[in-house]
């Protein structure tokens, strides 16, 4: 499980400058749009390999639900509010993410965090804020800003939902029919495609793969599997990890040097990932809310 959740933050942590590096070719509905083709392929093709069961027929509409709400609605709102806000704003409204979680959790499945782990979450929120201001960003509340949060509402109900059909299937299953059913409403997108992978340098392109194979392949099958065994509370508290991966990956790949204060802000927020990880259940909770057990199979 650890090893899947450090997967699962590397990759979306790291898939933010991949995807900054990519839109130097790319608009970002076709980026979107090229990520999901290549992720779909790759799950197809992994599904026809594995001989992966298919859906049971009464889940095939929750799981259709599934993609088009937590992927597809998160993608588009990603694409379209990332255009009219500033990096700081959108950092500051992704951390966003666990807190929203946590407390759809709490009435939705009867989750229950211990003081530390609310203390966790509110270390997340204090070190992204840090981390926004250490850049010398502000958080911008414009249009862009209220479509991002919609996405952040989107991606917390992702793991919400998830919660009753991973007792019936693996990570990887689920992961993979989500994933499909996400990319069929983002083909809005084709036109104009083929023109821009024509006019994109091999370098925009290669990181619109990295971002398929890395956040979309790996990390939603991460992330399942994550989900699938611990609180969903807790599971989304690891996206807060994730700015000061992106920081440390710009520094390695563009060369950006984070500001010491940025540091200390990613510093927070990791602290307050381990602590809501590590000491944030509640162990008095109902035992239905226990990690669940999932089948093996895809795992």
């Amino acid at each position: 499980m650890w090893v899947a959740g450090s997967l699962m933050i590397l990759t979306w942590g790291s898939s933010s400058v991949a995807t900054k590096v990519g839109m130097g070719g790319y608009d970002p509905g076709q980026l979107t749009l090229l990520r999901f083709l290549i992720t779909s392929t790759v799950m197809i093709g992994f599904a026809f390999a594995t001989r992966m069961r298919l859906p049971q027929r009464r889940d095939i509409l929750p799981i259709i639900g599934l993609g088009l709400l937590g992927i597809s609605a998160t993608q588009f709102s990603w694409a379209y509010g990332m255009q009219d806000v500033d990096p700081g704003t959108a950092t500051f409204l992704v951390a966003t993410v666990p807190v929203i979680t946590a407390v759809i959790a709490r009435f939705v499945l009867d989750e229950r965090l211990t003081p530390a782990g609310w203390s966790g979450i509110a270390l997340t929120v204090i070190g992204t804020s840090v981390l926004v201001l250490g850049q010398g960003q502000g958080v911008d509340y414009t249009r862009g800003a209220l479509i991002l949060l919609i996405g952040a509402f989107t991606e917390a109900w992702y793991y919400i939902l998830q919660k009753p059909l991973l007792r019936r299937y693996s990570g990887i299953e689920l992961s993979t029919w989500a994933l499909i059913a996400a990319t069929l409403p983002m083909m809005v997108f084709l036109p104009g495609l083929d023109r821009q992978v024509a006019s994109a340098s091999a370098v925009e392109t290669g990181s619109v793969i990295y971002v398929a194979l890395g956040a979309g392949v790996v990390g939603y099958a991460c992330m399942a599997i994550v989900n699938s065994r611990m609180p969903a509370s807790i599971a989304a508290i690891l996206m807060a990890a994730m700015p000061g991966v992106a920081l440390l990956v710009a520094w390695v790949w563009l060369g950006t040097v984070p500001p010491a204060m940025s540091v200390l802000g990613g510093l927070v927020s990791l602290a307050g990932v381990l602590l809501t990880t590590l000491r944030g259940t509640d162990t008095t909770a109902p035992a239905a809310q226990t990690p669940v057990v999932i089948a093996t199979t895809g795992d």
